[in-house]
């Protein structure tokens, strides 16, 4: 086995992948596309609708 350091989304490539595959039949839902769609949502959200001091925009957010 590997015994250097391997990135999270490496590693999940190498081990779930053939699971997720297995079971749902693709890996769409897994793929990193939608994760970048939230932040981007989070982003947008932050700069439009939390007050811009650093102290009370993530309580605005979350």
């Amino acid at each position: 086995i590997y015994e250097g350091k391997i990135t999270n989304y490496f590693h999940k490539t190498l081990a779930h992948v053939p699971e997720i595959t297995e079971r749902d039949g693709s890996i769409g839902a897994w793929a990193s596309e939608g994760n970048e769609s939230g932040n981007k949502l989070f982003r947008r959200f932050r700069k439009m609708n939390a007050r811009q001091s650093k102290f009370y925009e993530m309580e605005d957010v979350l």
